[in-house]
């Protein structure tokens, strides 16, 4: 990735932290722009230019979390043309950073015009598997700070 898109990338994600988000009794405030930051560079892109929104809502106790955004010319299409984007985690869910990260990358991944896959290794499958390897490595140097410190 040349320096200038990388950038280009990092402005458009701060523009995106500015966007409020509101928390979960679950997940420290801490975790929302970390992973979004993680799901950017996953992707090298940053979807919905910028203005994606993070949210809680009661959901079905088996969805995690679901995205939405408008489009005037398809669903998945166009995502350059997507606008409205949220991302709703469930309230109710007990997130583990691995697993909040994770999904994160999930749902931008639709904001980035990415539908479900079948197949179970890859982020973008229907159900949550395994954290992705970004999501899970700053898990291990957060567990590795916390051993340092005692």
């Amino acid at each position: 990735m040349t320096r200038s898109r990388r950038a280009a990338l990092v402005a458009a994600l701060l523009a995106s932290l500015l966007v409020a988000t509101t928390a979960s009794a679950y997940v420290p405030a801490a975790w929302v722009p970390r992973a979004q930051h993680i799901a950017v560079d996953y992707w090298h892109a940053v979807p919905c230019g910028g203005e994606a929104s993070v949210a809680w809502a009661a959901l079905d106790p088996d969805t995690n979390a679901a995205s939405t955004w408008s489009n005037p010319i398809s669903s998945y299409g166009a995502p350059q043309l997507n606008s409205g984007c949220v991302v709703d985690f469930n309230a109710t869910e007990a997130f583990s950073w691995p697993m909040f990260c994770t999904v994160m990358v999930h749902e931008y991944g639709h904001l980035l015009g990415r539908r479900h896959v079948p197949d179970r290794n890859d982020v973008m499958y229907i159900y949550y598997v395994r954290p992705v390897a970004p999501c899970a490595a700053g898990s291990r140097r957060a567990s590795a700070a916390r051993h340092r410190r005692k």
